[in-house]
């Protein structure tokens, strides 16, 4: 004979079946979307991180909400998507740069960003004045390099559009900039020292204060008459900048380690 149950205690059956959530009920766990129960195409298709005890996260771990797309993509884990290495978090941008022709010279792998620029310079340029090698040699430069290439590997903060510049320079230079920028987040900032292979030079800004990489040339507009051109990379008052010249169209962008603006006053 079964023994009744205990008073308060509910009687023991067949386990319930999981629900499995609506399409449209717009809260779902990883798992629920590799699955098939959620369409990653639906907006409001996104998925909650599963939640786990406090001490068993990192402290600087994000338990935030995720696309389905996400999932698909293998950028959340199905099981602990927070804690997954491969999440937007900890995940460096793939980067797609340039090939480099075979005769073009490559610093060695030994040397850290900053240290590759003086390596590439002289190789490109053959010699520098003693104030350019100071330059080349400073502080100021290593933090240009270091903030610029912190920038270009951060998989969210290189895919900002206000990291690029305005819509007419960006039209104007069409798909192939030649050794123009871009924006901020021109991958080519991942490895500064390209920039000297593109004809890019270093000097002191008007101010004499900091360091300043720059492109000066000149072309001709479809009546031939001529385009200054002019793009300045810069970090002055603790603020990345990048300055662009072409013709009658300009911009200023400003990155302040978090955020992209625009202050056209200090042009």
């Amino acid at each position: 004979m079964a023994e009744p149950p205990r008073d308060g205690a509910k009687p023991k059956g067949p386990p319930k079946p999981q629900e499995k959530p609506s399409p449209n009920s717009g809260s779902f766990t990883p798992r629920d979307v590799l699955e098939g129960f959620v369409d990653p195409h639906r907006p409001e298709a996104r998925i909650t991180a599963p939640e786990r005890p406090a001490k068993a996260r990192d402290k600087d771990e994000d338990l935030g909400q995720f696309t389905a797309q996400a999932v698909l993509a293998g950028t959340v884990s199905p099981h602990a998507p927070s804690a997954s290495p491969t999440s937007a978090k900890n995940k460096k941008r793939e980067l797609m740069l340039p090939d480099l022709d075979d005769g073009e010279p490559r610093p060695p792998p030994f040397l850290n960003p900053f240290q590759s620029m003086k390596d590439i310079y002289f190789k490109v340029k053959g010699r520098a004045s003693r104030r350019t090698q100071e330059l080349l040699e400073g502080p100021d430069l290593e933090d240009l390099v270091n903030d610029l290439v912190a920038l270009n590997q951060d998989p969210v903060l290189s895919r900002r559009t206000e990291a690029r510049l305005s819509g007419p320079i960006q039209k104007a230079l069409g798909d192939d900039p030649g050794p123009l920028l871009h924006g901020l987040n021109d991958p080519r900032l991942a490895e500064p020292w390209r920039l000297f292979l593109e004809g890019w030079d270093i000097w002191v800004p008007d101010k004499g204060e900091g360091v300043e990489l720059f492109w000066e040339g000149e072309t001709e507009d479809d009546d031939g008459d001529a385009v200054e051109i002019l793009w300045v990379l810069r970090k002055r008052t603790g603020e990345l900048e990048l300055e662009a010249k072409l013709g009658k169209l300009s911009d200023l962008i400003t990155f302040d380690g978090s955020s992209f603006f625009r202050l056209r006053n200090k042009v």
